[in-house]
């Protein structure tokens, strides 16, 4: 009852195991997770506007090598300085590139005009705009988009809450895939200990600011990898 904020992705199983253990609780949809649920739907349709055109064309080639454009924040993308780059004849910028892009495909513009929008009410954490995107009538948000608003909108308390309060599980799921990395490059551990002793090596100099006895446990568990590994 003494937790105060929890931090989880859209799948509701654990928004409800959550609510149950800790009817106390703000829980927080991790923005991550927000933003990667319209980021998916606008990389498919960028996709199937590419199904549709012959793949030696000039334009098929440039929506599959700029893919990431149209993804990125719309003011951190380059206007200033001019390169050159394949498919395009004179030097041009990121956002010469995406300036193409949106005029030869319409359907894609409509999306991307949308989802700047939203990242733009994310980045500033501004409810109300949030707020107006969620309550946008159906038949004036692009189809690819449709669902994604759908399943925000079951969420929505949860998800405004990801606006409201600073938290996330960032840290965790790095962590998380830090150790996955070590499992994977290492083939695996047949011995849990050796595995525990590895991932402390990896953090040691982390955890050994200030705590003589993390410091400690480190250095026995650097002894006992060099031992018998």
């Amino acid at each position: 009852k003494r937790v105060e904020y929890v931090t989880t992705d859209m799948y509701k199983p654990y928004i409800d195991l959550a609510k149950k253990v800790f009817p106390n609780a703000n829980i927080v949809v991790d923005k991550f997770h927000i933003v990667q649920l319209l980021t998916r739907e606008l990389n498919k349709l960028r996709i199937n506007e590419m199904k549709k055109l012959n793949t030696r064309s000039r334009e098929y080639k440039i929506l599959k090598r700029y893919w990431k454009i149209p993804l990125r924040k719309n003011w951190e993308l380059n206007s200033i300085y001019f390169y050159k780059n394949l498919h395009f004849k004179n030097m041009t910028s990121s956002v010469d590139i995406l300036d193409y892009m949106l005029r030869k495909f319409p359907n894609l513009k409509e999306a991307y005009d949308f989802y700047q929008n939203f990242l733009l009410s994310i980045s500033k954490n501004d409810v109300a705009m949030l707020e107006d995107i969620l309550n946008t009538r159906t038949d004036k948000i692009p189809m690819c988009f449709r669902k994604s608003i759908k399943s925000l909108k079951k969420l929505r308390k949860y998800v405004i809450n990801s606006l409201k309060y600073d938290y996330t599980n960032a840290m965790v799921k790095g962590k998380n895939n830090k150790i996955k990395v070590v499992k994977r490059v290492s083939y695996g551990y047949r011995s849990f200990r050796n595995f525990k002793a590895r991932i402390m090596l990896m953090e040691r100099y982390k955890i050994q600011k200030g705590n003589i006895h993390s410091y400690q446990f480190a250095m026995d568990a650097a002894a006992y990898f060099n031992r018998f590994c």
